[in-house]
């Protein structure tokens, strides 16, 4: 845009053309005292949204002012400017931050058209700061507490920090007043705050109010940010009562204490002396046992040495007490007795005990028999005296190991027992042929006896001595008999073993084979057995017959062979009859 300026001498009317656009490529001041009263002054820094921006032109005698122009921030803003010979003054809405003004005077000397230039800055800033405090830890026994805080202010920074506190030590925090306390420049990461002097022990809570380099302050409803409790007096010495260690050192954990029950806000941590050094230990906030105990540990003594141990107790605060030389006891417990198992499933297996008495608790082990160690375990609680052990292999016997712990940590020797397994529990059935199925059936008459008479009976040595040949008859029979018996043996001996043994597949039946069958394997004690009676049953017929006298036990055996032998009897019992 060119502006023409029509310049009316007094003497003539010479008329040119100027170009702002030249003057204010110029990038340094020139002749800048002839722009004077600059708003807001140069580098200032305002938290007034709008404010008054101007300057006022002061030309020397003989010169005359010709034209003049405003930018701001780089923008030609001369039409809202409106400069005139005496200067300009106006409010521009510029906004937060930092803003530049430029302004360009034109005037005629006597020499002909020159110019000054002026450039200044100056910053807005409405904006508050944000600050507050960061958390605390809940206790401290420092009273030099330093207090962490945080903020920000994005435009001109924070110019200075106030800590406001108050302080409780009835437990009545809502009617304890705020208080004003440092003052620090700027926004430091902490503010030091002496809690003895502004109280002592008791609860502080703390809040920070910032005023930025604009005067911005912040307005903030009085709440605590965050609140500490200043304690600097020890914790009562614990009592060695109860407190039990295992004082040797084994693998990474070197040691082991339980404090039972708790003590209202206290920590523990363990002091350890082994070889009159001491060693390193770490401890706090220690987990809870059963019953209630503290478990810990202490580290640094070395695998299989012996230390001395004493325990500390801590406040919340970190206050200690006196250290206590820890008790031992290193009595082993009572083991549980009457450990039994039974087997509920292929699978899992039940065991019972009797509890002894005072025990924390119990420790269960298995195995599978022939293995080295026990690669299981359960922990029970004191209250039970059974488990059931699920996930078992079937078709394998096992070995548990049952021990108890008291209080103190101590173990007790083991309980063992053994269970088997399926094959040996099952009860077989038996399996019979069915082409031994039809056998001689042997029957034994009830036995008759004949008195005694004085004379010599002839009649009755003849019905005797048929009497014996039907016994050779009868044993022959038996012969017979128990040929066809060993000959059944025979057959269910063959059925037996076409049982599958395989252990994977029980339940499996291979071809018409029958599941009773299955579980029926090996019969040959059976057998055997009923052979030994059929043979005792034999002697004794055997020994009647050799040395039975006419007074003894007359045996009759009925035979379905032979139909002789029924005729036989009839005419015995009709002789005898006559007799």
């Amino acid at each position: 845009m060119t502006l023409v300026v029509l310049v009316i001498w007094l003497v003539g009317i010479p008329v040119f053309t100027l170009t702002p656009e030249h003057a204010q490529a110029e990038t340094v001041e020139k002749n800048s005292s002839k722009i004077g009263g600059v708003t807001p002054a140069s580098g200032s820094i305002t938290n007034i949204d709008r404010p008054n921006v101007g300057a006022s032109f002061g030309l020397a005698a003989g010169e005359t002012y010709a034209a003049a122009t405003v930018e701001v921030d780089g923008s030609n803003d001369t039409t809202n400017a409106s400069p005139s010979a005496t200067g300009f003054s106006y409010n521009p809405d510029l906004g937060q931050g930092n803003h530049q003004i430029k302004t360009t005077l034109f005037y005629n000397t006597s020499a002909g058209m020159d110019y000054a230039i002026r450039v200044w800055s100056y910053t807005v800033d409405t904006v508050s700061p944000a600050t507050g405090v960061q958390p605390m830890p809940d206790y401290t026994s420092n009273y030099k507490i330093m207090v962490p805080v945080k903020g920000t202010d994005n435009v001109t920074g924070i110019a200075s920090t106030e800590l406001w506190y108050k302080f409780d030590n009835d437990g009545n925090t809502f009617n304890d007043p705020w208080q004003l306390g440092p003052v620090v420049s700027q926004m430091p990461e902490s503010i030091f705050f002496d809690a003895g002097q502004r109280g002592g022990e008791g609860r502080f809570a703390f809040m920070t109010i910032a005023t930025d380099n604009a005067g911005n302050k912040e307005v903030k409803s009085l709440h605590e940010e965050a609140w500490i409790i200043y304690d600097d007096t020890a914790p009562r010495q614990l009592s060695r009562d109860g407190i039990v260690l295992e004082q040797k050192a084994s693998g990474n954990q070197d040691s082991i204490y339980c404090l039972p029950g708790s003590v209202d806000d206290l920590s523990t941590k363990v002091v350890a002396y082994s070889d009159s050094s001491l060693k390193q230990v770490i401890f706090e906030s220690p987990v809870y046992g059963v019953n209630g105990q503290k478990k810990c540990g202490a580290y640094g003594i070395g695998d299989n040495q012996y230390a001395t141990i004493y325990i500390v107790a801590y406040d919340s605060a970190g206050n200690a007490s006196f250290a206590t030389q820890v008790d031992n006891d290193f009595s082993i417990a009572s083991a549980p007795m009457n450990l039994t198992e039974k087997r509920i499933s292929d699978s899992s297996v039940l065991l019972t005990w009797d509890s002894p008495a005072g025990e924390a608790g119990f420790r269960i082990r298995y195995r599978k028999a022939g293995e080295v160690t026990f690669s299981d375990f359960v922990e029970l609680q004191s209250s039970l005296n059974s488990a059931t052990i699920t996930g078992l292999s079937p078709f394998a016997s096992y070995e548990f190991s049952v021990t108890t712990k008291d209080f103190h940590g101590n173990e007790s020797l083991a309980s063992m027992v053994s269970s088997p397994n399926k094959s040996q529990a099952v009860v077989p059935t038996q399996v019979v042929d069915k082409t031994t199925e039809k056998t001689t059936e042997k029957t034994t008459e009830k036995t008759e006896t004949t008195k005694p008479t004085d004379k010599p009976d002839t009649k009755k040595e003849e019905t005797t001595k048929k009497d014996e040949t039907k016994d050779e008859a009868t044993t022959k029979d038996e012969s017979k008999a128990e040929t066809k018996d060993e000959s059944a043996t025979k057959d269910e001996t063959k059925v037996d073993n076409t049982t599958s043994t395989d252990d994977n597949k029980v339940g499996e039946v291979k071809g018409t084979q029958s599941k009773d069958s299955e579980t029926s394997r090996n019969w040959t004690p059976w057998i055997v057995l009923a052979i030994l009676i059929i043979l005792a049953g034999a002697a004794t017929g055997g020994y009647f017959y050799w040395f039975g006298g006419p007074e003894e036990i007359t045996t009759t055996v009925k035979s379905e062979e032979t139909k002789k032998g029924t005729d036989e009897k009839s005419d015995d019992k009709d002789q005898e009859a006559r007799w």
